[in-house]
């Protein structure tokens, strides 16, 4: 069983956590469809890792990994053995991740292990 966090950026936002929040906003059922798909996928990633299968997890580089959740990403690293760290998500429209959106999630992994260090 891994522990599950949410990247916090140093104002306190939480950009994974409060755009699946966001899903459950409103009346719109396709919104709240996919935030139950979250839930779910997350749920999976808590129980299983890296090792919840292809259909779930992808290894990008280096220490990155991406859940993936219908059409959107979610980009993570393993922070220690049994802690997943997940850094930020966006809506995948090529087959490939786009490079921006792997620097933007390096760029939050290493501030993240510097303000732990702390």
């Amino acid at each position: 069983m891994f522990e599950i966090i949410f990247y916090r950026d140093s104002k306190g936002n939480e950009p994974v956590k409060d755009y699946i929040l966001s899903l459950f906003e409103g009346d719109n059922k396709d919104n709240r469809i996919k935030g139950n798909k979250f839930r779910d996928c997350i749920k999976v990633l808590k129980q299983n890792g890296t090792r919840a299968g292809r259909n779930y997890v992808k290894h990008l580089q280096g220490k990155l990994w991406e859940l993936k959740v219908l059409k959107d990403r979610v980009i993570f690293f393993t922070y220690t053995d049994n802690t997943i760290v997940l850094l930020s998500c966006f809506r995948k429209k090529t087959q490939k991740t786009p490079k921006r959106e792997i620097e933007k999630a390096e760029k939050l992994m290493t501030e993240y292990t510097e303000r732990s260090k702390q």
